[in-house]
């Protein structure tokens, strides 16, 4: 009947709204500027490093605004509060590893593409996240919304991250080097400590 017609008619309209934005999103990342950009990030990074970052998926926190990232070099994961959840926190600061997680695969895969190059991986942990300070909340430690806490558990995933590094090349895979950075961005100011 007539409200099965307006659920349809939405349906059409954001699909073709949807569509539009993604093709007008591809015709973007084939401007000749972006072109130029990604050239020159990678004149400047050197044919050996690549940059991946973790972040979280605030709208505040886009990585071409935080780290002048230019699409389509290294990559980024965006998460709900920068979270990898197939990195669990393990007793006496061990961290466990879900191999078939879709990180963990991706992680695998970057390790394993470009043996002997060098992977900066940077960790956000920024200020007055929404997501982290609800976790925080929920476990009492609310007073720095969740910051102190976000370090902790990115320096775990971290470990984690080097704890997979270590198992392929103790398997005899030829694998990157990689090495963890942090940083906490403010989305209020831009700064990036």
């Amino acid at each position: 009947g007539h409200i099965t017609t307006r659920y349809l008619d939405w349906a059409q309209k954001f699909t073709e709204l949807f569509l539009k934005s993604r093709i007008q999103r591809s015709h973007d990342l084939s401007k000749s500027e972006l072109l130029k950009a990604r050239k020159l990030e990678r004149d400047f990074l050197g044919k050996v490093n690549h940059h991946f970052m973790v972040g979280c998926m605030d709208g505040r926190n886009i990585p071409a605004v935080m780290l002048s990232h230019v699409p389509h070099v290294g990559g980024v994961i965006r998460t709900q509060a920068g979270e990898l959840f197939g990195f669990r926190q393990g007793a006496y600061g061990t961290v466990a590893v879900d191999l078939d997680s879709y990180e963990a695969k991706q992680v695998i895969k970057l390790l394993l593409t470009t043996p002997d190059d060098i992977i900066h991986y940077s960790f956000d942990s920024h200020f007055d996240c929404a997501a982290r300070a609800r976790i925080a909340t929920m476990s009492g430690m609310s007073h720095d919304n969740g910051l102190r806490s976000d370090i902790m558990r990115k320096l775990a995933i971290a470990k984690g991250i080097l704890h997979i590094r270590y198992g392929l090349k103790n398997q005899g895979q030829p694998v990157s080097n990689i090495y963890p950075q942090f940083f906490s961005y403010d989305p209020h100011d831009g700064t990036i400590i």
